[in-house]
């Protein structure tokens, strides 16, 4: 772009577009009189007053600086419809990468209760929000923060009232369960000999709709045989599990280079299988992911499904989903691709329970967030005593009507 170019963003979430003066030029002789195209100086004076006009105009306006990962969630977020709820913060924070985690407690869930996720010096830290309303100033304070791990991301599994956090942190081979103020538990699988990886998962289960968590080890014996170990409990249960269901699964040749991914469909720990994991291969960049048909029973060998990426979620219809930095990919559960969701910075966080009102029953949805920041004014900087301008919009789509945020 040439250093004279001008960026005009329309307000009212519609799509960004940048105009040139050669643009604007070729615009505006559409509208000037036969006259004034006639002299080519009175008609450059008129295209340098107007464009002076529009830069006035943009500038009155508020509207976030220009950001990829914004842009791409246009797509997502024209779909989805008016945010269920939205709030506009300020802050000293001005990462990018950050997000609004709304809170999930069993069946209830919470608009505007929640953690504050931002990545800092390769860490996940986590505030807590416990009433979030618009033109509240918020901190870059947090109670919590978990380590990157050989460039992965740690894992958020799921997360309760009163700002507990079930976190996965595969540097230290662990599961946590953090409250503010309060002492930090943590959960260690047993293994059979020495650790390989550790894997990590859940799922809503469709009885109860409460999340099933999963925590797997993946370890070799004395005799050099290795195994996986799958340990599933309830969010919300005593922790750390005291007596969690556990299987063993005979695990694939190829080894993590981290954590892994795991999840079971039905959620229902005395139905067999399926099972999966999914990983990136030790000193490749290749990503694989493997089924089990029958879970427990560690003679059975699994099969490698025809996905490139790494999955990040089992949906309650089955579905594997795989979560890219501006794209969401959607995987019938052999497999197959079914459609990929541009997201950008419209992150999935977890499936909800909402009731269908008079008419009894209820339905899955999944709840989105995205978060869009700004740099405020210097008198903005004075009067909130912040730096940023957040705007945080929530939304919701039934699970089984995802396929209309596909491209």
């Amino acid at each position: 772009m040439s250093k004279n170019a001008a960026t005009f963003r329309r307000p009212c979430g519609l799509r960004s577009h940048i105009f040139t003066p050669e643009d604007a030029r070729r615009e505006l002789t559409l509208y000037l009189p036969a006259a004034c195209r006639v002299g080519r100086g009175l008609s450059e004076y008129i295209l340098t007053t107007l464009l002076f006009g529009f830069g006035l105009l943009a500038s009155s306006c508020w509207h976030p600086p220009f950001d990829p990962a914004v842009s791409a969630s246009a797509w997502a977020v024209e779909k989805l419809g008016n945010p269920v709820a939205e709030y506009t913060l300020y802050g000293a924070y001005g990462t990018a990468n950050g997000f609004f985690w709304p809170a999930k407690d069993g069946t209830t869930f919470y608009l505007n209760t929640g953690l504050w996720v931002w990545e800092e010096n390769n860490r996940l830290r986590i505030g807590y929000l416990s009433s979030l309303a618009s033109g509240m100033v918020v901190g870059n304070s947090f109670f919590s923060e978990l380590p990157f791990y050989k460039g992965e991301r740690p894992w958020l599994l799921q997360y309760g009232a009163n700002g507990m956090v079930y976190g996965g942190d595969p540097q230290n081979l662990r599961i946590v369960q953090a409250i503010p103020n309060d002492p930090c538990n943590q959960y260690i699988p047993s293994v059979d000999g020495s650790f390989i990886s550790i894997g990590f998962g859940s799922l809503m289960n469709s009885t109860d709709n409460v999340e099933q968590v999963y925590i797997a080890s993946w370890w070799r014996n004395t005799s050099g045989n290795p195994g996986i170990d799958v340990y599933a409990y309830k969010a919300g249960d005593s922790f750390p599990p005291s007596n969690p269901t556990k299987y063993t699964l005979r695990p694939p040749r190829e080894l993590p280079e981290g954590s892994f991914w795991v999840g079971k469909y039905p959620y229902d720990e005395n139905t067999a299988g399926p099972v999966y994991v999914s990983y990136q291969v030790r000193g490749t960049g290749t990503f694989v992911t493997y089924k089990w048909n029958d879970s427990g029973n560690s003679s059975e060998d699994p099969y490698k499904l025809p996905i490139p990426n790494r999955i990040t979620r089992i949906l309650s219809t089955g579905d594997l989903v795989a979560e890219l930095d501006t794209k969401m990919f959607v995987y019938s559960p052999e497999g197959n691709l079914k459609y990929v969701i541009p997201t950008g910075s419209c992150r999935f966080i977890h499936e909800v329970w909402v009731n269908d009102g008079l008419g009894g029953g209820g339905h899955p949805e999944m709840l989105f967030s995205r978060l869009i920041r700004w740099k405020l004014s210097s008198w903005e900087q004075q009067q909130y005593g912040a730096y940023w301008k957040y705007q945080v919009s929530l939304y919701r789509i039934p699970t089984a009507e995802l396929y209309r945020l596909a491209e």
